[in-house]
């Protein structure tokens, strides 16, 4: 299946570029490939894309690269029901844990969704936000 996997990795993917300040070859050699797609003429749909994100860019985005809403998203009433609802945000207490590897995800866990429980309501919507991607 890999010459499967490759043909759709050239085809139809979207790669999404988490931090991409941190991978900036990765994200010169797609720009690449996207410059050499351009010039192709495949007769198939594009769908193949690329999105940057980084808080933290290396340099200012072109307005085309940029997410906006614009003037057709402002009068979309129920995006915004969302953009102007409250989002209130409270930093947690510094949870310490000990013991093995396994222990101490499950207690930690534990501690993040109990107190995330403490704010649940119908209707509303809560999000914990750790700093570690196993966490």
């Amino acid at each position: 299946m890999r010459s499967v996997h490759a043909g759709l990795l050239g085809q139809d993917t979207l790669f999404l570029l988490d931090e991409v300040h941190l991978s900036e070859p990765f994200r010169a050699t797609l720009e690449s490939l996207a410059h050499y797609r351009k010039r192709s003429e495949i007769g198939l749909p594009n769908r193949w894309q690329v999105v940057a994100m980084s808080a933290t860019p290396r340099e200012k985005a072109r307005d085309d690269e940029r997410f906006s809403l614009d003037k057709n998203d402002e009068g979309d009433e129920r995006l915004m029901v969302r953009l102007r609802a409250s989002k209130p945000a409270q930093l947690a207490p510094e949870v310490r844990v000990s013991g093995l590897a396994a222990t101490k995800h499950r207690t930690f866990a534990t501690v993040c969704a109990d107190h995330a429980a403490r704010f649940t309501e119908p209707g509303r919507r809560v999000g914990v936000v750790v700093n570690r991607v196993d966490s």
